[in-house]
């Protein structure tokens, strides 16, 4: 099973947050590394922001292979 996941970048401001852009970042085991560009969300998703996000992730169904 592949799942997604989606972090959501924001702007923390004293009187409100404000979003930046979202990545997707695929649920496959193993590791991945790489720099993504901030999208919108919503109806906007298609949009590209400015700005760019590097994530580095390592996955395993075994813990004790982490």
């Amino acid at each position: 099973m592949v799942s997604l996941t989606v972090p959501q970048i924001y702007n923390h401001n004293v009187l409100m947050d404000s979003f930046l852009g979202q990545v997707t970042l695929p649920g496959e085991q193993g590791h991945f590394q790489q720099t993504l560009h901030l999208r919108g969300k919503g109806d906007r998703r298609d949009n590209d922001l400015p700005g760019t996000l590097t994530v580095a992730i390592l996955s395993s169904s075994v813990l004790t292979n982490i």
